[in-house]
């Protein structure tokens, strides 16, 4: 039986500043869901109600008001990996009709369809870090996931500001490829993510991202789904990639081979590149990647994208890549070479070739004059921001973590506005050092940032001890910190003796839970940081 309640009883006053929004509204849209069970969980999704109240003409939305957009079933859980740690998780929705069968509908001015996302922004203080990416890819891909900030009520408690989120799938008005049941040469939806292996249904690239190491690159099925896809469309798909990539592979003896472009759309892929280096993406190619392909009489090329996930682009990471604006992430399997999830080697026979060298260079600078150019960057985030100027405000008094470090801040602002002045920075100057550095980008061997130099963590992964070595120069303070998944400090240690030399810490760490955990090295003013896995 599902649960109703009275809509304008359901705030926790203390948390919404005074009853505010009580009275006066709030400018966005609120949604309110109220689920059967009294919770949500990851698999299988449970029954609830949403509610939408999204009034016409840029009226006020108010919590007594009538539902507008949506009021109906839906099928909730959580989802995420390492977000479903923090107290905001996001969630995936499907709505439903009272038999439990898919109901397509549109709200808050989206295309039709029945698969949602609702992205709770945490570690992304700025709140807009997914909302600015997936715009700005919409400027210059096919299609990037269309976005709404609304404000988030669960079983009556207040959630913050969230962003609905359109899910990834095959679709007219998403990723626009016909279905390949009559025609199995296009159709398919992959990804590039974390696994727990073959299960979770694909197949292995046939070169791995990094030689001298045992970590491989699995390409997931994502449309048809594992259990849907039939076994002569496994082997149209994978044969087609393994061909792509055996074209790639030739790049590098002859870095004018013009065969590769029969598999790959170059366009689009440039532009997924700019828009992963702009935001430094550190989870860019490696993670949350999909590639699309639809049939040979249409486009007999793959293309790059979707995006998706960038909460922790934009200078909000303090591992591997790092929260400065130098560096490319496509050096990440040189920087980073023993994380579990490195990137495909075929993106560094892209940089090597010619063809693709002159493209990408003339689509910065065409970028650059346009959709990319500092005028149209500092637009996009000041209309973001000052859209959430006192949601943002109920956000941060249900979680008071402005001043706190979530995992994994690269810097603490203090304040809205601060994270805000920080981001429009950040973003400025990262293009300007992508103006001044473009030519470096070629050389996929160049490391300009995050050089592991004479530090190391081993082994990865890690079982009861854990290995730390570093070099402390004289003149340099040195302080090694350790973080769980979820941003809780387990180890620290500081040297500030005016010594110099290579020292080793031993850890015993059979007292750890198993999981991934972040190793901050820092000299001085440099930071290196490492990922490991105890298992």
């Amino acid at each position: 039986m599902i649960r109703f309640f009275v809509i304008g009883c359901i705030f926790f006053l203390p948390l919404t500043g005074n009853g505010q929004i009580e009275t006066t509204g709030s400018n966005l849209p609120i949604l309110i869901i109220d689920t059967e069970m009294g919770f949500i969980q990851d698999e299988p999704k449970v029954t609830a109600v949403l509610k939408i109240i999204h009034n016409p003409d840029g009226q006020r939305n108010h919590l007594d008001d009538e539902p507008t957009d949506y009021n109906g079933f839906i099928g909730i859980e959580l989802r995420g990996s390492s977000s479903q740690g923090f107290p905001k998780p996001g969630y995936g929705f499907e709505t439903r009709l009272g038999d439990g069968s898919n109901n397509n509908v549109s709200f808050l001015n989206f295309p039709t369809e029945n698969d949602w996302v609702l992205h709770g922004p945490f570690s992304d203080k700025s709140l807009i870090r997914n909302p600015m990416s997936y715009l700005l890819a919409a400027k210059i891909m096919d299609y990037a996931p269309r976005v709404a900030h609304c404000e988030l009520i669960i079983d009556g408690d207040y959630k913050g500001v969230y962003v609905l989120t359109e899910k990834i799938k095959r679709d007219n008005d998403r990723v626009d490829i016909e279905r390949n049941e009559e025609d199995i040469t296009g159709g398919y939806i992959l990804k590039i993510d974390k696994s727990t292996g073959l299960n979770s249904g694909g197949f292995i690239s046939n070169y791995p991202p990094v030689i001298s190491q045992q970590q491989f690159i699995q390409y997931q099925y994502h449309y048809p789904k594992f259990d849907e896809i039939t076994e002569a469309q496994k082997e149209y798909i994978s044969n087609f990639v393994h061909n792509f990539e055996d074209a790639m592979a030739d790049i590098f003896s002859d870095p004018q081979d013009s065969t590769y472009l029969d598999f790959i759309d170059i366009d689009q892929a440039s532009s997924y590149i700019l828009i992963n280096e702009l935001t430094k993406n550190p989870d860019a190619y490696r993670l949350s990647s999909f590639l699309y392909k639809d049939r040979d009489s249409i486009d007999a090329r793959l293309k790059l994208g979707p995006v998706w996930d960038y909460n922790l682009a934009l200078g909000n990471v303090n591992y591997c890549t790092d929260g400065n604006i130098s560096g490319w992430v496509l050096n990440f399997n040189s920087v980073c070479e023993n994380d579990f999830w490195l990137i495909p080697s075929w993106y560094k026979a892209l940089r090597a070739s010619n063809i693709f060298s002159d493209h990408i260079v003339e689509k910065w600078n065409s970028l650059r004059a346009s959709a990319f150019s500092d005028e149209n960057l500092t637009i996009l985030i000041d209309s973001l921001s000052q859209h959430l100027t006192e949601s943002q405000q109920r956000n941060f008094n249900r979680w008071p973590i402005l001043n706190e470090y979530i995992w994994p801040n690269y810097t603490l602002e203090g304040s809205y506005q601060g994270e805000i002045a920080r981001l429009r920075k950040w973003t400025i100057d990262r293009a300007h050092w992508m103006d001044e550095n473009l030519e470096n980008f070629f050389n996929s061997d160049v490391i300009v940032s995050g050089s592991p130099g004479t530090n190391s963590v081993n082994p990865n992964p890690f079982t009861d001890v854990l290995n730390i070595s570093y070099f402390k120069p004289q003149f340099l303070n040195t302080r090694i910190d350790i973080y769980n998944s979820v941003g809780k400090l387990v180890f620290r240690e500081e040297k500030t003796e005016n010594i110099n030399g290579q020292f080793n810490i031993n850890l015993q760490t059979h007292h750890w839970s198993q999981g991934i955990y972040f190793v901050s090295i820092l000299i001085g003013d440099d930071r290196e940081s490492f990922k490991v896995v105890k298992i």
